[in-house]
């Protein structure tokens, strides 16, 4: 079931990127003159589609949720290693394409919600029992 969440995850992102081409790139209209509707910027949506896909699989293999147990130790290290990307896709924000804004907003929720799955894995760790495990035999 986790593993399924990140996935639809990972889709999610995917979807917001190739909707976003869809979106008018009203900067670029302006700087090209104007006039004509752009075409669908397939190489860009194709480009981002496979970084998402590449940060779908980061968390992924970071995470590791068929086995996470509390473990907020994989929840911050996925953190600190997200937040850098953010602030580069952050200040590549001027001027871009919708698909990359879209990509941007998709990578923002996901920092959000590593922050708040650290935060959470941290308290389950302090505050609740830990889990009983059984030996086989």
């Amino acid at each position: 079931m986790r593993t399924a969440l990140l996935l639809l995850w990972g889709i999610v992102g995917w979807l917001a990127v190739v909707v976003g081409g869809t979106w008018p790139d009203h900067y670029a209209e302006m700087a090209t003159g104007g006039g004509e509707a752009l075409p669908y910027p397939i190489a860009g949506v194709l480009e981002y589609v496979g970084i998402v896909g590449l940060m779908a699989a980061m968390l992924l293999g970071l995470l590791r949720p068929w086995s996470y147990a509390r473990s907020w130790g994989r929840a911050l290290i996925a953190l600190f290693l997200f937040v850098p990307q953010w602030l580069v896709f952050a200040m590549a924000q001027m001027h871009s394409p919708p698909y990359m804004f879209a990509h941007f907003v998709w990578l923002t929720a996901t920092v959000v919600g590593l922050g708040g799955l650290t935060l959470a894995s941290m308290g389950a760790a302090l505050f609740l029992p830990a889990p009983v495990r059984r030996a086989h035999s």
